[in-house]
């Protein structure tokens, strides 16, 4: 594991984890989910909870390393 940078708390990996988080959420709000097929709104649903499920795990990572 890469050591956190000097600007903030995060690792390299934490950061790319982080903004692919962000990317997630920010395709999620801008869906159309009244118009989605059911099929698209579980792909949509599970891309959201993976994402919340890392971002968790990486404040877990962030918490357990103070």
């Amino acid at each position: 594991m890469t050591q956190p940078d000097a600007v903030g708390r995060l690792t390299e990996e934490q950061h790319t984890r982080l903004g692919i988080a962000q990317t997630d959420l920010d395709r999620a709000r801008r869906a159309d989910v009244a118009s989605m097929s059911s099929g698209d709104l579980i792909m949509a649903f599970e891309t959201v909870r993976g994402a919340l499920d890392d971002t968790l795990r990486l404040i877990s990572e962030i918490v357990t390393n103070d």
